[in-house]
């Protein structure tokens, strides 16, 4: 985690919106944050924090507290953070505010209003993933740490990181549990003893439940158990054969009853039929009466359609006769209006002499208006002209003018780039060598600071391995010791140990017997054979170890032999140079920065030049532009005296004219309106009378077409009445009958047919089915129901009981069954619950500490890791005290029971160990210091591949001498220059001069806070 910016408002000191970015540090990746006491510098990390997780580095504050008491309620308290993780980067934001709102029941209450979102950089803008509560839980999930880590590895809180350094073993067990996590191996513990108890009461449980069954049957074992269900699968299996036998005499019963009930049916059916067959005797005179009445339908069917032509025909005549007259009336309309049209046709000539005269009038005019309208246009043309020149006349001015100023900027601009050559551009060969020399001196410097960090690895396996050869020593003398004990002890009872060197059929070297009924019996203390052969192993394996170690002591000491040499040899080579290594990095810095600055406007000249030849290119421009414009205004001059002279050629031709333009216009104006009048009444005169002879001649054919209509319904409507007569005729009844009256739709004659086509299907059937039924029955006579009822009942009542008997029986059987697969089951669980809580058991007294060691399972974890972060931290610790000092872990109570937590100081220059309470305000900060970052190093090695490219630092280094201070820069340099961005919070004055990127916090008259960044480089 990188942090890019940091957004404070309202916040702590800050009332205003401050931002913290990051990108202002280039290439640096150490800077101080520095300002008086209580200024707010510890408020940027919490602003940190408080975005992330809300809560303040140290757990301390909260957001009511945090909040500016001089914002007012409409300014809310704010704190983001954005990030960056690899190649992803991440903002975190949260809010809070306060309002006052009224009651219902009056006054009024402080409402608080907190927000908390979190957004993830996709395709050039902000995506929200979440907000709410679940935001911290997401900035867990993305950095891996929960807010105490955080509080560890990346942000050291003021005082915080002491805590695990002087803390007692339970202190520590409780910081480290929430630092790592290990209360995990408290809940595997909790759960193998909490899954044994639970396989002790299942275990328990199964041998109740296997007496319960047993009692229940009333039977003392499992076989019993069996005997008992074949006795009563036999008694089934008797039953069920039974069973079968009342079951064939009732299926014989029931079939009786089935056979008398069809017959019965039948001679229900036989009554019912002569019923019907009576009923529809009695209805067949109506049926009668509608077929006289279909068949008299039919006749007038045949007649409809004449007698339907003839009303069509007489209704068409009609129509006819009517449309004759209304056609004898539009014609004399018609002759009226045509002879109307011939009389306003007799004024047509004398319009059109008029016209004609109008006419001339207007050619006379127009050619009068078109002199004088060119007589204004070459006044106008001589004005257009005059303003030509006047204009052309101030862009030849402005046109000098602009030549004028390009030829003094091009003067200039090759000053500049003379003046840019001389002072900065041939410095750029001096500077580089100057940087090459200087970045010699750095990677010297730099082999040398490596040089020295191996040799205190060195210096520090050296002691590890001197530490090992002195414990695998104590372990040989002890198994030594153990051994000779042990074979002391075997040799004390001869009679055991000859018995257990015995073989079955081999004699006894006493007694010479091959039979060994009774061997001897070990004493109280007496070791078996393969024990004292185990305590020879360990004995033999101590004795290699101790070589071993005697071995890698020997090649620890070469290799720290080796690297004192590589160091004094560097040494000696980067002090030839004559350079201080503390100012080094500032010298270079500067040096680097006037070359990228003299490089940089080497780049920039090429851009320079461009534009100086930019500047000649458009002077030469507009000397050519200027040249173009002289000669364009003696053109306009000339073209200005010929329009002067056309002008007062047109006015001395016009000299005897009356009147102007615009009274020829006028006249102009009223003979074309006039002309256009007298054209407009000769069209409307021409297109009435046309229109008038056109409506004649249709009125003309409209009549004699209604004539020739009239003629031809006439003759229809007779043709039809003899089609009509013809067909009364030929069905011999009289044309003046009314026979419509009996017509009948197609639907309602239809509907007829089908009711007396029904009637003579359903009277033919049923007199049918009477005949066929008397057939079928002829001979039989009705079956006794309920003798057949009787029987069949009577054997269902046995077959009932047979049922209930063997059903019982069948229940039984089954219950049974189950009992002894129940019973069977729970002997097969019993057994794998015993096995399954010897495993389980064993394992739980194990992880509780019923153990060799007698240390719980978590407590041994918790000194494993405690043992990592001291490694990690001496390789700090070691170079910070110049090789004097590093840390030990130490078992408390000598090893007995639980592994202590307790930290002890080796001092190298004394001898021995001690507490670390026991040093020095200085020295606790440096060891401080150095746990912290072995503890940020191993948590980051377990937090699942989270890179933290990030530490904080607050406080501390005012109780630091001015060597131990640099020895302390010298580590931070070391971890900044890995990549990792190292903050420092401090007032102390020596860091504001080694460090040249710096946050000030200074507070301002209103009660606030401001910061800004410094570089004094």
């Amino acid at each position: 985690m990188r942090p890019l910016k940091i957004v404070m408002q309202a916040f702590g000191p800050y009332l205003n919106r401050c931002e913290v970015d990051f990108s202002r540090l280039g290439k640096s990746k150490l800077f101080l944050i520095a300002g008086p006491t209580g200024s707010g510098k510890t408020t940027i990390l919490d602003a940190m924090s408080f975005a992330l997780y809300g809560e303040s580095t140290g757990s301390l504050r909260k957001w009511k507290e945090m909040r500016h008491t001089a914002a007012p309620q409409s300014v809310p308290t704010l704190t983001e953070v954005e990030f960056s993780l690899g190649q992803e980067a991440y903002r975190f934001a949260r809010s809070y505010s306060q309002r006052t709102v009224k009651k219902r029941a009056g006054g009024t209450e402080l409402k608080i209003e907190t927000e908390a979102s979190c957004y993830h950089w996709q395709k050039g803008h902000w995506k929200l993933m979440d907000s709410g509560p679940r935001v911290s839980a997401i900035a867990k999930e993305l950095l891996g740490f929960t807010h105490d880590q955080f509080s560890q590895v990346i942000v050291l809180p003021q005082g915080e990181f002491r805590k695990l350094l002087v803390a007692s073993s339970t202190e520590k067990e409780s910081i480290l549990e929430t630092l790592f996590a290990t209360g995990r191996w408290k809940q595997v513990t909790a759960a193998v003893v909490a899954a044994a108890d639970q396989l002790k009461r299942q275990l328990t449980a199964a041998s109740e439940e296997r007496q319960n069954l047993l009692r229940l049957e009333q039977v003392d074992c499992f076989d019993a158990l069996k005997q008992k269900l074949l006795e009563q699968e036999t008694a089934f299996s008797e039953k069920k054969k039974q069973s079968l036998l009342l079951e064939q005499q009732l299926s014989a019963a029931q079939e009786a009853l089935r056979q008398g009930l069809a017959l019965h049916e039948q001679y229900e059916r036989l009554s019912k039929a002569k019923e019907r067959l009576l009923s529809m005797e009695n209805n067949r005179s109506s049926i009668e009466e509608m077929r006289v009445r279909l068949e008299h339908a039919r006749r007038a069917a045949s007649l409809h359609p004449y007698w339907s032509a003839c009303q069509s025909a007489q209704s068409i005549y009609q129509q006819k006769k009517s449309d004759l007259e209304t056609s004898i009336r539009s014609l004399k309309e018609a002759e009226e209006g045509y002879q109307s049209a011939g009389e306003k046709a007799k004024q047509l000539p004398s319009f059109q002499e008029r016209a004609e005269a109008e006419s001339g009038r207007i050619a006379l005019l127009t050619r009068s208006v078109e002199q004088c309208q060119r007589l204004e246009n070459a006044r106008q043309n001589r004005a257009s002209l005059q303003s030509q020149v006047t204009v052309l006349h101030s862009q030849q001015q402005s046109l000098a003018e602009e030549c004028s100023q390009l030829d003094a900027r091009l003067q200039k601009a090759q000053q500049f780039l003379q003046e840019q050559f001389d002072q900065i551009i041939s410095r750029i060969p001096l500077l580089t060598a100057q940087v090459q020399e200087l970045q010699t001196a750095v990677k010297e410097r730099d082999a040398v600071k490596r040089l020295e960090q191996e040799v205190i690895k060195a210096q520090y396996a050296y002691g590890m391995a001197g530490q090992e050869v002195e414990d695998a020593h104590i372990a040989s003398v002890a198994a030594d010791n153990a051994y000779l004990l042990m074979e002391k002890a075997a040799q004390a009872d001869a009679a055991y140990w000859l018995a257990s060197s015995l073989l079955p059929d081999e004699p006894c070297p006493v007694c010479g017997s091959t039979s060994h009924p009774a061997l001897a019996v070990p004493a109280d203390g007496v070791p078996a054979p393969q024990q004292l052969e185990a305590c020879r192993a360990a004995k033999q394996q101590a004795a290699e170890a101790f070589q071993r170690a005697e071995s890698k002591l020997q090649q620890k000491k070469i290799v720290l032999e080796n690297a004192q040499s590589q160091w004094q040899e560097a040494n000696e080579i980067f002090s030839r140079r004559g350079i201080d290594a503390r100012t080094l990095n500032a010298t270079l810095e500067r040096t680097q920065c006037q070359l990228d600055n003299a490089q940089a406007e080497e780049q920039k000249r090429p851009g320079y030049e461009k534009a100086r030849d930019k500047i000649q290119a458009k002077l030469q421009l507009r000397s050519a532009d200027l040249d173009r414009c002289r000669q364009e205004v003696s053109q306009a001059e000339q073209r200005l005296a010929a329009a002067i002279a056309a002008q007062e050629e047109l006015s001395q031709s016009l000299s005897g004219a009356k009147g102007n333009a615009s009274d020829y216009q006028k006249q102009l104006l009223a003979a074309k309106h006039l002309h256009e009048s007298l054209k407009k009444q000769i069209e409307s005169i021409q297109t009435a009378l046309q229109e008038a002879r056109v409506e004649h001649t249709k009125s003309l054919q409209a009549h004699a077409a209604a004539q020739k209509a009239l003629e031809e319904s006439i003759s229809h409507f007779e043709q039809c009445r003899r089609e009509w007569e013809t067909q009364c005729l030929s069905l011999g009844v009289a044309p003046d009958e009314k026979h419509h009256d009996f017509y009948l739709p197609k639907e309602e004659m239809e509907s007829l047919e089908q009711r007396i086509l029904q009637f003579d299907r359903s009277y033919d059937l049923t007199k049918s089915q009477t005949k066929d039924l008397e057939q079928q029955l002829d001979g039989s006579s009705p079956p006794d129901l309920d003798a057949l009822r009787t029987r069949q009942q009577e054997a269902q009542v046995q077959k009932s009981q047979s049922d209930t008997e063997l059903g019982s029986l069948q229940a039984r059987t089954a219950s049974l069954k189950r009992t002894c697969g129940q019973l069977d089951d729970c002997i097969k669980r019993t057994a794998e619950l015993e096995q399954q809580y010897t495993r389980t058991g064993g394992l739980g007294q194990l992880l509780s500490g019923k153990n060799p060691l007698k240390t719980p399972i978590h407590q041994f974890v918790l000194g494993v890791l405690l043992d990592d972060v001291v490694r990690t931290a001496n390789l700090y610790f070691i170079r910070l005290s110049r090789g004097q000092y590093s840390l030990i872990r130490q078992d408390s109570q000598g090893g007995q029971g639980f592994r202590g937590l307790d930290l002890y100081v080796n001092d190298a220059h004394r001898g021995g160990t001690r507490s670390v309470k026991t040093l020095s305000g200085g020295e606790l900060f440096l060891a401080s210091l150095s746990l912290a970052f072995g503890l940020s190093d191993v948590v980051q090695s377990m937090a699942g591949g989270v890179h933290l490219d990030a530490i904080f630092i607050d406080e501390g280094f005012g109780t630091l001498d001015m060597e131990t201070l640099e020895a302390a820069m010298r580590a931070l340099d070391d971890i900044q220059a890995s990549g990792r961005l190292v903050g420092i919070i401090s007032h102390v004055r020596e860091l504001r001069d080694r460090i040249s990127m710096r946050i000030e916090v200074s507070p301002d008259p209103h009660g606030g806070s401001s910061l800004q960044w410094k570089n004094d480089v």
